[in-house]
């Protein structure tokens, strides 16, 4: 079976761009282990783990290439979503993509989850995904039946409207990297892929 290549965007800090200028790969939960700061962002302030860990479990469970070890999950987005123009008429965007780097990455479909991103908070937020109220009560009397309904984040149409396609992945290598662009004081600047020949 052929195994096709899909364009992905990923925004990261820069300390994971170092990584993988010393070790050819960025694993998270490696880096966070050594790392306090985003040990700290990950693990504390989010406080997203039982979310992080239920879809680690699917990823697993479908079967979801990794290299190595198959902890804590990369974000990423395809073309249409992927916020690739910096739109900096938008303050989220400022605050949050700031002194970050910019990933352009081509990473094979066997590696990747696709999910609902707006389904996805419902998962955040310990809540059923479901399409009526009547729906959303039938869930939402046990955790059971909660998570139940969480597999509907994986049916990137089930609301019957254009798709918010977020992806998940385990690990990001040297070879995946397509372009780096880096956002320093508000802009964007293209700095040179040292990856590739």
């Amino acid at each position: 079976r052929t195994t096709f290549l899909m364009k992905i965007f990923s925004y990261q800090h820069p300390i994971v761009l170092e990584t993988i200028k010393k070790e050819g790969i960025y694993s998270p939960s490696l880096l966070h282990e050594k790392n306090d700061f985003l040990k700290d962002c990950i693990y504390d302030s989010h406080g997203f783990l039982q979310s992080y860990a239920w879809l680690q479990k699917k990823m697993l469970e479908k079967g979801i290439a990794s290299i190595g070890n198959p902890q804590d999950l990369i974000w990423g987005w395809g073309e249409k979503h992927s916020f690739n123009s910096f739109d900096l008429r938008y303050k989220n965007n400022r605050q949050i993509y700031n002194d970050h780097i910019l990933f352009e990455l081509e990473i094979p479909e066997n590696r990747l989850c696709a999910t609902c991103y707006n389904n996805w908070h419902n998962i955040l937020n310990n809540s059923p995904i479901a399409l009526t109220d009547e729906e959303y009560d039938k869930y939402n009397v046990s955790q059971e039946l909660k998570e139940a309904s969480w597999n509907n984040v994986f049916d990137v149409y089930f609301n019957g409207e254009e798709p918010f396609i977020q992806y998940t992945f385990f690990q990001i290598l040297k070879d995946d990297i397509i372009s780096i662009k880096e956002i320093k004081n508000y802009k964007v600047h293209k700095i040179k892929n040292l990856f590739k020949n």
